[in-house]
């Protein structure tokens, strides 16, 4: 109980604990007391290199191992090499939180799922495009946020995949929070082991809902123009129709005027002939 006291007064950058330690708490216990509160690396000294020990002592997850007797040399080297690795893990978690915040803040849903298409990684707009909490969404199918036809569909997407065809597309529609339809379009990438065979996905999302809705537009537009033209030429056709209908009777009318005629002027010949 001391050593974990101290270690939270002083705050040291690494912990040297010898294992075997008077007192209810040995030093196991003591490094994972601090390791959970302070989140300080330690280095086990000890004598004791049987399983049990060893076993106890891997899950506390130590940057090294001194086993006694020991020498100067063996000491400062195993120090110097568990306070780097300890610096180049603290420099990764800072990264990793870095990286984090700024996916988080992205407005487009970004995921990431194993090879059983498990999400092992999601941003926050994951978790609010699906309604999920990250509790829910942590080793949940992909797949089973879709419904059965767009989870076909996805899967098809993914069984296109190869170390040729890394990357695809596949959309489809989710309901908001606020009831509204959203179109979603994934940009998939196939992350490809030393096999060439996919062992994790990469997914990044974007909202389409504007261009679907404008390509719905101009599909309406489009039907309501091939309507209108197939309106057009039915009354046109009619109206040639009826000008054919119209010329027919025309010429008929002028074939009786030029009979008439001829009838009139052949009279008038026979009047004058008899006078």
């Amino acid at each position: 109980e001391k050593a974990v006291r101290l270690a939270g007064q002083l705050r040291p950058e690494l912990v040297v604990m010898d294992i075997v330690m008077p007192g209810e708490m040995d030093g196991i216990a003591a490094a994972a007391a601090i390791r959970d509160a302070y989140g300080i690396p330690v280095v086990f000294l000890t004598a004791h290199a049987d399983e049990e020990f060893m076993g106890r002592a891997k899950a506390v997850g130590p940057l090294g191992y001194i086993l006694k007797p020991f020498n100067e040399a063996q000491i400062n080297a195993t120090i110097d090499i568990a306070l780097h690795n300890s610096r180049l893990a603290r420099q990764l978690r800072e990264s990793e939180v870095r990286y984090r915040a700024i996916v988080d803040q992205v407005e487009d849903p970004i995921c990431r799922f194993d090879a059983d298409q498990r999400l092992r990684f999601f941003n926050d707009a994951t978790c609010r495009i699906f309604k999920r909490s990250p509790a829910e969404l942590e080793g949940a199918l992909f797949s089973d946020l879709l419904s059965a036809d767009q989870a076909a569909s996805f899967e098809r997407c993914l069984a296109g995949l190869d170390s040729e065809r890394q990357g695809g597309l596949f959309e489809h529609a989710v309901e908001t929070a606020s009831g509204e339809r959203c179109w979603l379009q994934w940009s998939l990438r196939g992350l490809m082991d030393e096999n060439g065979r996919p062992a994790e996905y990469q997914a990044v999302g974007r909202d389409i809902t504007v261009r679907m809705g404008i390509e719905a537009t101009l599909r309406k537009r489009s039907r309501a123009l091939e309507q209108q033209c197939e309106a057009d030429r039915r009354e046109l056709a009619e109206k040639t129709a009826l000008l054919a209908e119209l010329e027919t009777t025309l010429k008929v009318i002028l074939r009786h005027k030029e009979a008439d005629r001829d009838s009139v002027q052949q009279s008038v010949i026979s009047n004058v002939q008899g006078l």
